[in-house]
């Protein structure tokens, strides 16, 4: 079973993140689609001192033209999302992976997914981002579990 989510981490403010991502990403041969960025959405909504936190949406369309050409369902799973949030001083890049989404429509797209992962693994590492964890979300809502007992006690 392929890991579903990576997180990365730098020693960089999210803003600077964001900035070498979007400079960076032409040479991984991703589009930039959108960058959403939360914490001025929420400021507009005058939310006290919200969170650092992005979403910055790549594209490969001949990555999507193959997946397509396999199954038309993959198309709820692209493009290619990262979520980045943090402080002044640290950054992390959480990136769910294109192999366990795509594997989840057909057994052949993990591999083709895997392309796509290692493009979004090294525009992370040109940036100076080092990754941290390789998880499974069931390991991940475990862990959420477990937290939330420990605070209701």
């Amino acid at each position: 079973m392929p890991f579903e989510y990576f997180v990365y981490e730098v020693n960089k403010d999210p803003d600077s993140v964001v900035q070498q991502i979007r400079e960076s990403a032409a040479r991984y041969d991703l589009i930039e689609q959108a960058v959403i960025n939360h914490r001025l959405n929420m400021q507009r909504y005058k939310i006290p001192d919200p969170p650092w936190a992005y979403s910055v949406i790549l594209a490969n369309p001949r990555a999507l033209a193959t997946f397509l050409s396999v199954t038309m369902t993959v198309v709820t799973e692209m493009p290619v999302r990262l979520g980045i949030y943090g402080n002044d001083n640290s950054t992390s890049i959480v990136y769910h992976t294109m192999s366990s989404l795509l594997a989840r429509h057909h057994p052949d797209l993990r591999y083709a997914g895997e392309t796509i992962d290692a493009l979004v693994h090294d525009l992370c590492t040109e940036i100076g981002a080092e990754l941290k964890s390789r998880e499974l979300w069931s390991d991940h809502v475990q862990s959420l579990a477990s937290e939330q007992s420990t605070m209701s006690r």
